[in-house]
């Protein structure tokens, strides 16, 4: 079991909106953790799939630049 890959098999899946094979993924990792596996070093990968980009306080539009 890779955890990182997890992450990233979980952060995809909900960018694809794809509920299913997110929780799935997510479920993947539980068991991992829950039997003593190394945590993933890439928490911030699925962090940004759900919050998505972030916004200026102000409420503002981003600049694509």
């Amino acid at each position: 079991m890779d955890p990182n890959a997890c992450i990233e098999r979980t952060a995809d899946a909900i960018r694809r909106g794809d509920l299913d094979e997110a929780a799935a993924a997510a479920g993947d990792l539980v068991e991992w953790l829950d039997r003593g596996g190394f945590p993933p070093s890439n928490w911030t990968d699925l962090i940004h799939a759900i919050a998505g980009p972030r916004m200026p306080e102000d409420g503002s539009e981003l600049d694509d630049e």
